[in-house]
């Protein structure tokens, strides 16, 4: 009886180890973490002025994602971003235009961190050798003007204004149109929009003056000093909402605006025929042809245009200036013989000559301060980009356009305004 119980028991015992021998019930090891592999062949390609998209190869089974490390310049190494596991592709935007960005890139999970990747290094800027430039407006065009927020871009032609709400990608008619006063022009080219009452367009008409507009180019009113010859090169808006205008002919100088609706107009120096505007804080400098066809003026006002006194006597003043440009504490600017100089806002005769741009008599210059390109237009030559603060300068002609009037840049597009048309790129 105890024999046939041991054997029952033993052969119980046998079939449990049988069973936990079987093929269905394997033994599972746990699993070992491990780090890691870094991942390679990291690359990147500048694909806008502000933009680097990076990719890279992912070497591990493991990871349970990515780290990104920059460093601009020479600064030390910082986190940009993590990222999930098995994504391999990452955009970097909202870059500073000029400085030079560096990459690494390594996997990560509960382990630790891999190894870092190959670097790479990319220099932010505009290129300047791929720009096409698209027709977006037709008859004779004058200038870009955005309103405070770039939502509203308003076109001034010869005898209306267009506006564009689709950031110029086209443009319509207001429905308003300025009489013709000779040569089939009832407009010339200065033009601006400032913050006050709400929002105010102005446009330089021929012969009358400042159009003054409350409604975004519904209607205009005519304002300012008026008669045969007087028209504003060009128009600024102040901090506070005021204008500064150009005017030639019989009533020529600089004037300001004042009153309830800026309808009142003073001028603040008579006697020249002013260019171009250019300010920053509370400084304004004002390019200017010469009094009896003498050599130009550049005039400097540091209380908001009351007042103004000239700031130039060297060479550098032979023929008119056409455009002033300030960028922090230098001062670029452009004569009507094309020259292209630079100097110290404290000492505006120790200037350098930095290029020469060819042109008949007069040239229109901007500078984003965001792409940090100069572009110009030449009267009769085409336009002119530059990436190194005016050293040298990339050409462009658009064919069918022998007459280039004004140039804009509002955020990332530049607009040239002819004598056939308006024409944009982006940068």
């Amino acid at each position: 009886m105890r024999n046939s119980f041991f054997l029952v028991f033993l052969i119980f015992l046998l079939g449990c180890v049988k069973a936990s021998l079987a093929p269905n019930s394997p033994i599972t090891p746990t699993p070992v973490v491990t780090i890691p592999n870094a991942p390679t062949d990291v690359k990147g390609v500048l694909s806008a002025p502000t933009q680097i998209d990076l990719t890279w190869t992912d070497a591990s089974n493991n990871e349970d994602g990515f780290k990104i490390e920059r460093k601009s310049g020479t600064d030390a190494y910082s986190l940009l971003t993590t990222l999930g596991q098995n994504i391999l592709t990452y955009s970097d935007k909202g870059l500073n235009v000029g400085t030079n960005y560096t990459y690494r890139v390594y996997s990560y999970n509960t382990k630790g961190n891999s190894s870092n990747s190959n670097e790479i290094t990319i220099k932010a800027e505009v290129k300047l050798d791929n720009l096409s430039w698209t027709k977006v407006s037709t008859g004779y065009c004058w200038r870009v003007i955005p309103n405070i927020d770039s939502t509203v871009l308003f076109l001034s032609r010869a005898t209306d204004v267009l506006k564009s709400t689709n950031f110029g990608v086209d443009f319509i008619s207001t429905g308003f149109s300025f009489p013709v006063i000779r040569e089939s022009l009832g407009t010339v080219s200065g033009g601006a929009y400032s913050n006050f009452n709400g929002g105010q367009l102005v446009i330089a008409g021929m012969d009358k003056g400042y159009y003054m507009s409350n409604n975004n180019a519904v209607s205009f009113a005519s304002t300012g000093p008026m008669g045969f010859g007087c028209g504003s090169q060009s128009i600024l808006a102040l901090n506070d909402g005021r204008f500064i205008g150009s005017m030639a002919g019989f009533q020529r100088g600089i004037y300001k605006s004042s009153g309830t609706d800026n309808q009142t107009w003073v001028n603040k120096y008579p006697g020249l025929d002013p260019n171009d505007f250019s300010q920053s804080n509370n400084i304004i400098f004002s390019a200017t042809a010469g009094t009896q066809g003498g050599n130009g003026f550049i005039l400097k006002s540091t209380n908001q245009g009351e007042t103004w006194t000239n700031e130039l006597s060297s060479s550098a003043s032979s023929g008119f200036i056409c455009d002033v440009e300030l960028l922090n504490d230098t001062l670029f600017f452009i004569n009507s013989k094309g020259n292209f100089y630079a100097s110290s806002i404290s000492s505006i005769n120790t200037n350098s000559l930095r290029s020469n741009i060819p042109t008949s008599a007069y040239i229109d210059c901007v500078y984003s301060g965001i792409y940090k390109v100069f572009v110009a237009v030449s009267d009769n030559s085409g336009i002119y980009i530059s990436n190194n603060r005016g050293l040298t300068w990339t050409r462009y002609t658009i064919p069918g356009v022998t007459v280039y009037n004004k140039v804009s840049i509002v955020k990332n597009k530049i607009f040239v305004s002819t004598t056939t048309g308006l024409y944009s790129t982006t940068l």
